[in-house]
């Protein structure tokens, strides 16, 4: 009634259908329109989610934000394989490999949610068990600083002396030691000797305890820490 259709109006409406059908013309039908579930829905309902369950949600954030956003707008049963091999092939271009097969990860977590939870139905997630495939990195090639490099390193980002991440700091303890980054995330005060000056790094699956020693530099970032 508040549109204006009444029974006045749907009777005309009637009669009107039934003379178009005498004199053999198409009755015009107006079908409502499927509301379609696009990507964005499926990552909305998927990053509600994870905020309780997983400590890096904020990365996932990004990533979405900066790589998926050709997707946003897409129904999401209407992406293909190809769309996310066409992706890789994009952003290989400009991204290390680890980085390409977390955006991914990231787009097959999304889509394996929206299928779990019923948003979807009788759809193949594009991206699971293994059919879009990264490049693996391959070590042997991998370069080395040189000492001017190095250098040049820390003098950019000694403007993130002290900030909570601790970039220039973990940057130092790297260089200076040529430790991993998860032997240096893992040591403990007990681990240095100031008086010998000495770093002791426990032994790992990848490489035997052992002790090094700090130069004057570590020695100033580990003690501002």
């Amino acid at each position: 009634e508040s549109e204006g259709v009444n029974i006045t109006f749907s009777y005309q409406k009637y009669l009107d259908s039934i003379q178009n059908i005498k004199h053999g013309e198409a009755v015009p039908i107006k079908r409502k329109r499927r509301k379609i579930f696009t990507f964005e829905n499926a990552f909305t309902e998927y990053i509600a989610h994870v905020k309780t369950e997983k400590k890096t949600w904020d990365k996932d954030e990004e990533l979405y934000a900066n790589h998926l956003k050709d997707f946003h707008q897409k129904e999401l049963v209407s992406l293909t394989q190809k769309n996310f091999n066409d992706l890789k092939v994009e952003r290989s271009k400009t991204h290390s490999p680890r980085t390409v097969e977390y955006i991914l990860a990231v787009a097959r977590q999304i889509i394996n949610y929206a299928i779990n939870n019923d948003l979807v139905k009788n759809y193949v997630n594009p991206v699971a068990n293994g059919k879009v495939k990264v490049k693996k990195i391959d070590n042997a090639n991998t370069g080395f600083f040189t000492h001017e490099q190095a250098n040049l390193l820390l003098e950019n980002l000694e403007e993130h002396k002290s900030s909570t991440l601790h970039i220039y700091e973990l940057t130092v303890l790297l260089l200076h030691s040529g430790a991993r980054f998860s032997e240096v995330a893992s040591l403990t005060w007990d681990d240095i000797d100031y008086k010998e000056k000495t770093i002791y790094f426990k032994a790992t699956k990848e490489g035997n305890a052992r002790h090094i020693s700090m130069t004057n530099l570590v020695e100033e970032v580990l003690k501002s820490l």
